[in-house]
């Protein structure tokens, strides 16, 4: 999937329905464009598959002001409890000096953080006091809303480490069953 940004603005009108109208095309054919093992006959074909083409994800536009979140990774560390965030920004970005992020668990807040904007990017560790861990018995999940100028991005994570040792792949430091 490709995700891309377009300025509609001068094509609606507020207040209006506007209909979206996507068009996908494909042609492997061409050479134009990766192939991978996708076969250029119409069924299977020695180690190839059928061909596919078409739109097969959600599609959807979204409303941003001028200074928008781009992007967030979320790195957790349990050893230290915290979280490590980079926040990529778009747009003008002069306007933005710092952003906030909120981290919540079960609809109680557990952290807040201002952290400065420096160029496009935003980059600050969080604490998550008393860490309740993600785990394949209890998948608990953290809320962490993002506050740039005029945008705010809802996203999520579980504190977890995920390592291997030897022959075993351990998350948060015991060894799990394959």
């Amino acid at each position: 999937s490709d995700s891309f940004t377009v300025d509609i603005t001068r094509f609606v009108t507020p207040g209006k329905t506007h209909s979206l109208v996507v068009h996908a095309s494909s042609d492997l054919r061409s050479r134009m464009q990766s192939a991978g093992k996708q076969s250029l006959r119409h069924g299977p074909f020695e180690c190839m598959y059928t061909r596919t083409t078409g739109i097969w994800q959600t599609v959807w536009m979204e409303y941003v002001p001028s200074n928008y979140v781009k992007n967030i990774k979320i790195t957790p560390d349990i050893d230290t409890g915290k979280i490590d965030v980079v926040v990529s920004l778009e747009g003008a970005n002069s306007g933005l000096a710092s952003i906030t992020a909120e981290a919540s668990f079960a609809g109680e807040s557990v952290s807040v953080v201002t952290a400065p904007v420096l160029g496009k990017f935003a980059q600050f560790s969080m604490p998550i006091p008393d860490a309740k861990l993600w785990s394949l018995e209890e998948p608990n999940l953290y809320d962490l809303t993002v506050t740039a100028g005029d945008d705010k991005v809802a996203s999520y994570f579980g504190m977890r480490s995920v390592a291997i040792k030897g022959y075993a792949i351990e998350i948060n430091h015991k060894p799990v069953y394959q």
